[in-house]
């Protein structure tokens, strides 16, 4: 599950019916302080100043490479892995080791301790494996951008990128219609959820989110609604939401090929194209 390196605007709720941020108003969000590491290490219910032990990597619990793969398409769980984190979480605990691939990742369902791990991390991010990407851009002869670089590299894009991104002041002058797509999301959100067999759930939230993103985006580049979050969604809309989430299902399944299979395809078949 990657994350993209933005800037990341954060609005305090003010009430019912009403926008997040008062319009020309600085976003700012109280991100509560980091688990001290003499608190990472205890016990949920040990008492005060009983620790538990810090566990080595083969301590650790971990899925063996053929059930993986055998949940992943068999099941029918390879688009569906936030269903599966769940059932690991509540079998193994916050924190356990999966294969995926020649990868090996640890998985971390904890939000104390995924926030240690984020601000422990150093001057350049580590990212995962990014071998696919880089060989679709070998391929096609595109030099690798921010998301696909490291190191020194990606700080100096990184740096050059700050200059032209939005400031907090800037940026919080488009809170009025940040808002306004937020509130057609959440309407949406709760039609979804209302004509769900259960009632209570929606099926597919990475698409969803997709749409929220493009009209947010659309909507301050534009100035201009384009639809996303309405019942009948323009066609060519759909058609372009259905090409990104196409090209990181091919990234996923490409994942598992021999390196030689996905090499040799790749031209005749680019990871965005349907």
């Amino acid at each position: 599950m990657a994350a993209l390196g933005c800037a990341r605007l954060r609005w305090a709720l003010r009430g019912a019916g009403r926008g997040l941020c008062p319009h020309g108003a600085r976003a700012k969000a109280a991100i509560p302080t980091a688990l001290p590491s003499d608190k990472a290490t205890e016990a949920p219910g040990a008492g005060r100043g009983i620790r538990r032990r810090q566990r080595s990597l083969e301590e650790i619990p971990r899925l063996g490479q053929l059930r993986f793969f055998f949940q992943l398409f068999v099941q029918g769980y390879a688009l569906q892995l936030h269903q599966l984190q769940v059932l690991y979480k509540a079998k193994y605990g916050p924190m356990w080791m999966s294969y995926l691939g020649p990868q090996m990742h640890v998985n971390l369902a904890s939000a104390p301790l995924l926030e240690q791990v984020m601000r422990q991390e150093g001057k350049y991010p580590v990212r995962n494996d990014m071998e696919l990407w880089k060989e679709h851009r070998d391929q096609h002869d595109l030099t690798y951008g921010p998301f696909t670089t490291e190191g020194h590299h990606w700080y100096q894009l990184r740096q050059a990128l700050n200059q032209r991104l939005l400031k907090p002041a800037e940026a919080a002058l488009y809170t009025d219609a940040f808002n306004e797509v937020i509130d057609d999301f959440m309407i949406r959100l709760d039609q979804l959820r209302a004509e769900s067999a259960s009632g209570n759930q929606v099926s597919d939230m990475a698409q969803l989110f997709y749409y929220f993103a493009l009209e947010a985006i659309c909507y301050i580049l534009f100035e201009k609604r384009i639809g996303c979050l309405q019942r009948s969604i323009p066609e060519d809309t759909v058609t372009f939401v259905r090409s990104i989430g196409l090209m990181f299902q091919n990234s996923l399944y490409a994942t598992f090929l021999p390196n030689d299979t996905w090499m040799v395809g790749m031209p005749s078949f680019p990871l965005g194209r349907s």
